[in-house]
Formats: C-alpha cells, structure tokens, sequence
C-alpha cells in the first residue's frame, strides 16, 4: 500500500528544497506564473522574497523582447528609472514601495499589447540572521494581455 503524503509536509520538503544553495550557481528559488489582463489596465506582476531578508538588489526583466534595459531595476534602497526600456517609463512601479513581508511585486499601468511576455524578476537578499549576502531568486511570469 502506497503512502499518502499530506499538504504541509509536501509544503515543507519544497520549503527545504528551496533554501538549499546550488552548487553550481543556479538560482536558490525558482517559479512560474501566468497572468492575464485587459488593455488599458494595470498589471500586478507577482514577486516574492523571504520575509526575514533585506533586499539588497531587485531586477525586473522582459525574456521574450529584445529590449535595452530593464523593467524595473532597484539597487541601494532606490529604483533607477534612467534603466528602464523607454516605453515602460513612467508606468512600473512596486507595488508595496516599503517591500513589506518580501513583496517586490512591480505594478505596470495602462498595459498594452505590446507588454505581453515574459518577464522574470530576480532579486539577492541579506538575511538578519546572515552576515554574508544569501544566493539569488528567481521567478518568471507569463503576461497575457487580452483586448478590453
């Protein structure tokens, strides 16, 4: 007989998995997600650290767009809009600007279609409980941009 494996022990063993470092310099923490949205609306794209740990540098990214720059790019405590691709400027932001609880979510207003993609935010923290800098974070989300 097979052995049933319940709900907070999965969510445990992928708790594990994530806070191991990669030896070969891969990223600790990895997910995807879609999200959907109509033209002319804003666009929360979902991002996520550890909420014990300081953000130390925050980059948002297009994958699929041969694009100069970034989405939104955080270093110091402050954002650097003179990184951004120019026809984002002025429409990304994070969506909690305090980082509360590791939320590095950026906001994208007025989307259009030309911001569907694939985006990836990554981001390095350093832990209260470390004194050296912890291994990056690395999440990618689908935007889906349908007509309103």
């Amino acid at each position: 007989m097979a052995a049933r494996t319940s709900a907070p022990y999965v969510a445990f063993l992928l708790s594990v998995l994530t806070s191991c470092s990669s030896s070969a310099g891969e990223p600790r923490a990895s997910a995807e997600q879609n999200v959907s949205v109509n033209t002319q609306d804003n666009a929360i794209l979902p991002c996520m650290g550890p909420r014990d740990a300081s953000i130390t540098l925050l980059q948002w990214k297009m994958l699929d767009k041969d694009s100069e720059g970034f989405v939104f790019f955080f270093r110091e405590n402050r954002s650097y809009e003179s990184y951004q691709i120019p026809s984002l400027k002025n429409r990304v932001q994070l969506s909690d600007p305090q980082m509360k609880n590791g939320n590095v979510s950026v906001t994208v207003k007025n989307v259009t279609f030309s911001d569907a993609g694939k985006y990836e935010c990554s981001f390095y923290t350093s832990s209260r409980q470390r004194s050296r800098r912890a291994a990056d974070f690395s999440y990618i989300i689908n935007l889906h941009v349908e007509d309103s």
